[in-house]
């Protein structure tokens, strides 16, 4: 027998903390954007406009946490909207189910949906996600957003180019060096310093309205996981500069590159494709099994092995204005966190 709680509150949604990341490690499909440090963070930095509205769905009989649907709830003319929390520049949003319930919990929830006349929207789900399969034909027609790049490790490449292109750099810089924490913290100033780097490119290139809300969401965030060390971070450097910079998560056997950061002045030097060549090459050595590169079909991910994921979307709803809503947002979804 199952139990279905809504949280509305913040202090409850930090007191089950370890429940929560506990669901993760059980949910095969899981990837590190639904574990509680990147939701909370999230959360608390993009919430302003959203009110709480997560789902959790426990087993009655052993009082354990099965599944939990972080959604955040916002208010469209007078009518409840249902979105995931972190709708705005995350790679993948999906619910949080034990392996072993995911039939059972996607009945009950259906059947709850229906019963409350739920308004939900979900982007950026993978097309062979089990929640989407299972839901798509209840919901109204779906649209390919950003195919996210992932490489498997199990299958790699000769990377030939790469060491004609890492030999030329080292020919014209002689003092170059790799820096790379897999299994291990990263020290504060390298990773203060790729932030402040990353968030310098997305004021400058991109006229970003929140830039200070999502350095503070990227400084908290980081540093939770740094502490936890699962935090990957990987550069390319002289003595003087940093050249390339990358970020990422790791996940069970999977790492998940956040942002990157370069120096323009080595633009010629490919040091971007240098750098991943490395990270793919020792993570290969130290038994990970694919990189996840993030959203986006950049033709450098094609050179680097990366096979293409779609995302989906899913809208399950009756009211027309949700629909119309909806249909106005799609065109104005950008591709950093945002309290849009």
């Amino acid at each position: 027998m199952y139990k279905i709680i809504k949280i509305t509150e913040r202090e409850m949604f930090k007191n089950i903390k370890d429940a929560w990341n506990m669901c993760c490690l059980n949910d095969s499909e899981c990837s590190p954007f639904q574990f509680f440090e990147w939701q909370y963070h999230y959360y608390h930095i993009f919430g302003d406009n959203k009110d709480l509205a997560i789902y959790i769905i426990s087993d009655v009989e052993n009082s354990n946490l099965i599944a939990i649907f972080p959604f955040w709830e916002r208010t469209v003319e007078n009518e409840k909207l249902l979105e995931f929390i972190g709708c705005r520049g995350v790679d993948y949003l999906m619910p949080i189910i034990e392996d072993k319930h995911k039939p059972d919990v996607y009945k009950l929830f259906e059947q709850y949906l229906t019963e409350n006349s739920l308004n939900i929207y979900i982007y950026d789900i993978p097309e062979n996600h089990s929640f989407y399969t299972s839901f798509y034909s209840i919901s109204t027609p779906n649209k390919i957003t950003i195919p996210c790049g992932v490489v498997n490790l199990q299958i790699l490449h000769k990377y030939r180019e790469f060491e004609y292109d890492k030999r030329y750099l080292i020919k014209h810089n002689e003092a170059l060096q790799f820096s790379i924490y897999l299994n291990e913290k990263i020290p504060i100033p390298l990773l203060e310093k790729h932030i402040n780097g990353y968030i310098n490119i997305v004021d400058n290139k991109y006229k970003y309205n929140d830039t200070e809300k999502f350095q503070s969401f990227l400084t908290l965030y980081l540093n939770d996981i740094n502490d936890k060390k699962i935090a990957v971070y990987a550069d390319l450097h002289n003595d003087t500069e940093t050249i390339y910079s990358v970020i990422g998560i790791k996940c069970r056997e999977t790492i998940y590159l956040l942002n990157f950061v370069f120096n323009l002045k080595y633009k010629k030097f490919a040091p971007g494709k240098i750098l991943l060549t490395e990270l793919i090459i020792i993570a290969s050595k130290r038994g990970y099994k694919k990189i996840d590169f993030s959203r986006g079909t950049d033709i450098y991910k094609s050179k680097l092995g990366c096979d293409f994921i779609n995302n989906m979307s899913l809208l399950i709803t009756s009211s027309n204005k949700i629909r119309q809503f909806v249909a106005k947002q799609n065109q104005s979804i950008g591709f950093f966190p945002s309290s849009q």
